[in-house]
């Protein structure tokens, strides 16, 4: 499902840090896998409250909306907010899409070649190939080529807006699942669904998976970006890519932010 992708604000120039909340240390590590999204929505990346927000914890603006994309038409409850953090903690949620298969596919591929680049005849010829091989319905094959023409775009443009090293490519959407469960876990809090201990607990898996996949924070931006743009954006050009890429390249430039003064978390996956 598309977001929509007109009359969407500018991306702030800094990420809102709570002054009484940690900015260092393991948790803050976590909780800054998902500074982009908070970047994006307006709310603190290292605590649950809302910036100017005095009374009751509630839902921050574009949230819902959000929350109701994310739950592809359920309602929200507990047991649905659980399920979708785990979902996406797991990283099933991206598993799931035509475009991490597309990208899954050409890692195979590239693991049989010395390159560390797949041309994009070469690419669809190797789904077509295995679409054929897996009896693979052919909607499933056209949605997977079609995945593959998108991330070629992509990446492309993710190394003319340097935030790609040129010769080097996108192997996973992940980031975009760590980034939304991470997220998650702070509406979860606000909307009662759990305690400070349960976003303990999904803080430290977020962290943990994301440093057994990527190692550093413009390895994880880049994936973040191209996931947001492969799953909701038309091109790479839109409003969708502007928020996605602007978030990120402020996160990387910013001397004050989490992603500049904090290392990448390391570990093994939860």
């Amino acid at each position: 499902m598309e977001e929509p992708t007109s009359g969407q604000p500018a991306v702030p120039s800094t990420v809102a840090t709570a002054a009484w909340a940690a900015t260092t240390g393991p948790q803050a590590q976590a909780q800054a896998l998902g500074a982009a999204e908070a970047l994006r929505h307006g709310t603190y990346w290292n605590a649950p409250q809302l910036p100017g927000h005095d009374g009751p914890l509630t839902l921050g603006p574009g949230e819902r909306e959000r929350l109701r994309l994310i739950l592809a038409g359920k309602p929200l409850s507990r047991q649905t907010w659980l399920d979708a953090v785990d979902a996406h903690l797991r990283g099933r949620h991206i598993n799931a899409t035509p475009g991490e298969r597309a990208l899954d596919l050409r890692e195979d591929v590239l693991d049989e070649r010395p390159d560390v680049y797949l041309d994009i005849d070469d690419w669809l010829t190797a789904i077509a190939a295995t679409g054929a091989d897996n009896q693979w319905p052919d909607l499933d094959i056209d949605a997977v080529c079609r995945a593959a023409v998108k991330a070629f775009h992509i990446e492309r443009q993710l190394t003319d807006d340097g935030l790609l090293p040129a010769g080097t490519r996108v192997w996973t959407y992940l980031a975009y699942d760590i980034a939304t469960a991470t997220s998650l876990a702070q509406s979860g809090f606000r909307l009662g669904f759990a305690d400070g201990a349960m976003v303990g607990q999904i803080l430290d898996a977020a962290r943990a998976n994301a440093g057994a996949v990527f190692a550093d924070w413009a390895q994880f931006g880049a994936s973040y970006a191209a996931a947001r743009s492969s799953l909701h954006g038309s091109y790479p050009c839109d409003d969708v890519w502007r928020e996605a890429t602007g978030a990120v390249a402020t996160l990387l430039a910013d001397p004050t932010g989490p992603w500049t003064a904090l290392e990448f978390p390391t570990g093994e996956p939860a």
